[in-house]
């Protein structure tokens, strides 16, 4: 009967499912460096060094790319598309060869290029795991990023580090929600982004 109750403790206990949440340096609470001053760019590449390149690749593809524009754009840089250029392109000679109203070309060229590199990703874990059952753990995710901007006018590099660390808790009671596995993408994700602004406002 003890074991009985103990185990109905247990459920109730265990059985609040969380939404996974940011419980440490949520990128969205740092502050954005505002330093592009209006400054165009052009994100060439988003590359990583360390060892689980395939499988980041695998999880995010492009939107690495996405990503670096992204917080870039949101620092104050204006970020020229060059990746998806043909596309532009084409709609531009469209827009010449089948509408009356073609659309003016007044592409601007880009005073910088970025090279973004991923040098190391560290992630841990530590916590509660009870194989089908229960699952209550932190991750800990921690992003070492390298941001290369070249001034197309004179060939000067710059460079520059940032870091991005990112504590993630899941809790999850897997018998009843079925969810046998744990995804920390979002926390990689807010730990690259935070990388970059940290690599950013040192400019």
């Amino acid at each position: 009967m003890k074991l009985f109750i103990s185990f109905l403790m247990f459920l109730f206990l265990g059985c609040s499912y969380q939404t996974p949440k940011l419980v440490k340096s949520d990128y969205t609470k740092v502050q954005l460096p505002q330093v592009g001053l209006g400054r165009t760019v052009n994100i060439v590449s988003f590359t990583s060094s360390y060892d689980n390149e395939k499988n980041l690749e695998e999880t995010f593809g492009k939107s690495l790319l996405v990503i670096g524009q992204d917080e870039f754009s949101n620092s104050g840089f204006n970020v020229v598309e060059r990746y998806e250029m043909k596309s532009i392109v084409d709609e531009h000679i469209f827009s010449k060869d089948m509408t009356a109203y073609p659309l003016d070309s007044n592409f601007i060229p880009a005073r910088y290029n970025v090279y973004i590199k991923i040098v190391n990703m560290q992630v841990s874990s530590g916590g509660v795991w009870l194989p089908i059952i229960y699952t209550n753990a932190d991750f800990y995710v921690e992003t070492s990023i390298e941001v290369k901007i070249v001034d197309n006018q004179t060939g000067i590099s710059r460079i520059k580090n940032g870091n991005g660390i990112v504590t993630k808790n899941e809790q999850n009671f897997l018998l009843f929600f079925g969810d046998l596995g744990v995804n920390i993408n979002n926390a990689v994700e807010f730990s690259i982004r935070s990388a970059i602004r940290d690599a950013v406002r040192r400019f």
